[in-house]
């Protein structure tokens, strides 16, 4: 603290001497420091005072909490996500399979483009997604800009199993919809065809509201591989159903992916003769017990006489038509918790 010798100098109160010297050389002039103890009592006393002042922990923490906001990537989401998203609005999870290059990703591809390229399609508007950004990477090799001598869909690796998200409304009602799809590799349902074992720990087929199985009908149509092809996909339905991880409540919609091709082929009714049958073959797998449908598709058709997108139309009215005809009994309901709200994590994939 500031003090001054002279009498009548008030240098502690203006800071000035009072025979205009520097301080630094007035021989009157003192200073005196504060000890340490004083130091010590007043940052002691002073953080007592801001301690105090401080909010609670949970305060704090609830405060942080809701000035978070998700902010997702634009990328597939996993598990988790799609578990908030459920409980945030009506949720349809449509389950696309079959083994590779059966047409699964470019369908939805083609779907997304649809509404990206007119205001609205079928009876619904585009609402938003959080997945554009893997939607625009999984089209690009199918664009023009990428160089591509012909359209084309990368394979989905084998990974996890993945969702892309969109969301849309419904123009007559107005309401809104989550609509997941499974992102799952073709690999992943050559397993599951080829062991029950594995079927049974696809519990995410239990939340499935809608069971999209592909034949791709080039090779349908195919001498040489249409037996193959009839016996990978009855394999995945027979395995689903003995392991019961696919049930009644999920509608099963069979897919002739790419039914451009089948135009104008010269053996047309034996190719039908064949189709017919393996219908046959699908619906005594099934015993009557399941929602089933059949959908011609061709989603980036080749041939002219197809428009873009051929059959997705009916496919997409058959994702939100109301299943009345399936009756459910009460302990299923219960433990499958038939709601399109449920909660994705109660049915993750155990590897």
């Amino acid at each position: 603290m500031a003090s001054c010798d002279e009498e009548g100098c008030k240098v502690a109160i203006n800071g000035k001497c009072i025979n205009n010297l520097p301080l630094d050389t007035c021989p009157h002039y003192n200073f005196d420091e504060p000890n340490s103890n004083e130091l010590n009592s007043q940052t002691i006393e002073s953080d007592v005072t801001n301690e105090t002042e401080l909010p609670p922990i949970d305060k704090v923490v609830n405060k942080f909490l809701e000035d978070v906001v998700d902010v997702y990537s634009g990328k597939a989401l996993e598990l988790y996500d799609v578990n908030q998203i459920s409980l945030s609005g009506v949720t349809k999870l449509i389950m696309l399979a079959g083994m590779p290059d059966a047409g699964k990703t470019t369908l939805i591809l083609s779907l997304m483009h649809l509404f990206q390229t007119q205001p609205f399609f079928s009876d619904f508007i585009f609402a938003g997604s959080k997945t554009l950004l893997d939607f625009e990477e999984k089209a690009h090799p199918s664009k023009i800009d990428s160089d591509n001598d012909e359209p084309e869909t990368n394979r989905t690796p084998d990974i996890p199993p993945q969702f892309l998200h969109i969301k849309l409304q419904n123009t007559k009602s107005l309401k809104t919809s989550n609509v997941l799809f499974t992102d799952i590799s073709g690999e992943k349902f050559r397993a599951i065809k080829d062991s029950t074992e594995t079927a049974k720990k696809f519990k995410l087929a239990l939340r499935a509201d809608s069971f999209v199985l592909f034949f791709d009908t080039k090779r349908v149509t195919s001498f040489e591989e249409r037996a193959s092809s009839k016996t990978s996909a009855l394999g995945i339905l027979r395995s689903l159903t003995e392991a019961q991880t696919l049930l009644p409540h999920t509608k099963i919609q069979i897919v002739f992916s790419r039914w451009d091709l089948f135009s104008n082929d010269e053996d047309e009714a034996l190719h039908n003769e064949f189709i017919s049958l393996l219908k046959n073959d699908i619906e005594k797998l099934l015993k009557s017990n399941y929602n089933l449908s059949y959908f011609e598709v061709a989603a980036r058709p080749s041939l002219g006489e197809y428009e873009f997108g051929y059959g997705i139309e009916d496919l997409l009215k058959a994702w939100f038509e109301s299943d009345m005809s399936v009756k459910i009994n009460e302990p299923l309901r219960k433990s499958v918790e038939l709601d399109s709200s449920r909660q994705f994590l109660n049915y993750q994939f155990v590897q």
